[in-house]
């Protein structure tokens, strides 16, 4: 079985402009708004923040948790807004990533965000709970493996996670370091590449993958 480590931004959804970001993270300045609007201090929100920077590994639920945020009527709150800035890669991508499962493939997502925010990505990419439930075996954010993409531990942990053979995966990503030469180095040497400002699609994806899959079952034959 081919296992597919896929990368979640710039390679299932993007983003674009319109909400202001801080930090670097549209949701930080969506819990600070929702914070504020239940009476919050700025000053309070902001040591909040800083508190569950501190501790590094981190999830959006901590941020929520910490300023007393319900974790339920945020993420719904977070999805709409969202919606309105962000869009699939691929317009058919749950449809693709059906087909890839009943080929055979294992899906893995593998992010540098923590797993509720890879949740609410793939919710604005039309992937809603269920949908990942039956799509995906794991997906692992930084919170869970505790390393970013750009470390080959990264990779090493992930593997040792799954138990499988590095030889029998591929990791599906935009960046040509994180998905590509570092992954390397732990012993995954497929990089699909998904990016579409360089004419790398998800169709292209799907008929390098299935002649992945071939040469494999071809090996296993002979």
């Amino acid at each position: 079985m081919l296992t597919l480590l896929i990368d979640i931004d710039n390679t299932v959804v993007r983003q674009t402009p319109g909400l202001r970001e801080e930090r670097g993270h549209g949701l930080l300045a969506l819990i600070r708004d929702q914070a504020e609007r239940r009476g919050a201090p700025p000053a309070a929100v902001t040591r909040a923040f800083d508190e569950v920077f501190d501790t590094v590994w981190w999830t959006w639920g901590d941020f929520l948790d910490r300023l007393g945020l319900d974790r339920d009527a945020f993420w719904a709150h977070a999805d709409r807004v969202e919606l309105n800035r962000s869009r699939p890669v691929d317009l058919r991508i749950r449809d693709r990533l059906i087909g890839l499962r009943r080929l055979g493939c294992r899906l893995i997502i593998t992010s540098n965000n923590p797993a509720d925010g890879i949740a609410h990505k793939l919710r604005l990419a039309g992937i809603d709970g269920r949908d990942q439930a039956d799509l995906f075996d794991h997906l692992f954010g930084t919170d869970t493996i505790h390393a970013v993409k750009a470390e080959p531990v990264y990779w090493r942990r992930v593997i040792q996670r799954i138990g499988g053979d590095p030889n029998l995966m591929a990791v599906i990503g935009d960046d040509a370091d994180e998905d590509g030469r570092v992954p390397r180095h732990a012993g995954i040497d497929r990089w699909i590449r998904i990016d579409h400002a360089a004419g790398s699609t998800w169709s292209d994806a799907e008929r390098n993958l299935r002649q992945v899959m071939q040469l494999l079952g071809a090996g296993a034959a002979g």
